[in-house]
C-alpha cells in the first residue's frame, strides 16, 4: 500500500512553543489555499536549513538538511531547489 506524503518547501522561524503553533498554522493556511487535506507533512524551513514531519497538527521529528547551493526555483535544470507543495508518492527502499 502506497500513501502519499505531502512536502512543503518554504522558509520560517526558529522552533519554540510559539513557533510551533506558528508553523502549524502556517501549514494549516497553505494547505487550506491550495484545497490539499493530509494528517502528514513533511515541511522544510530552507532559511532555517529544517526539515519538520507534522503528524495530526504536531511536530514530531525535526531534521537539520542542506538545500540546494544554488539557491531555490523550479526551472528545470538549474539545480536549485524547488519550492511549493509536492507529493511523495513512494518512498525508496
Amino acid at each position: 500500500m502506497l500513501r502519499t506524503i505531502n512536502l512543503i518547501l518554504i522558509s520560517l522561524i526558529s522552533l519554540n512553543t510559539t513557533a510551533q503553533n506558528s508553523i502549524i498554522e502556517r501549514v494549516n493556511n497553505y494547505l487550506d489555499r491550495k484545497n490539499t487535506f493530509t494528517d502528514e507533512i513533511i515541511y522544510v524551513s530552507i532559511k532555517k536549513q529544517k526539515l519538520y514531519y507534522i503528524e495530526h497538527d504536531s511536530i514530531i521529528k525535526e531534521y537539520i538538511i542542506s538545500s540546494s547551493a544554488f539557491g531555490i526555483g523550479s526551472a528545470s535544470g538549474s539545480n536549485k531547489t524547488p519550492i511549493g507543495l509536492h507529493s511523495i508518492k513512494e518512498k525508496y527502499v
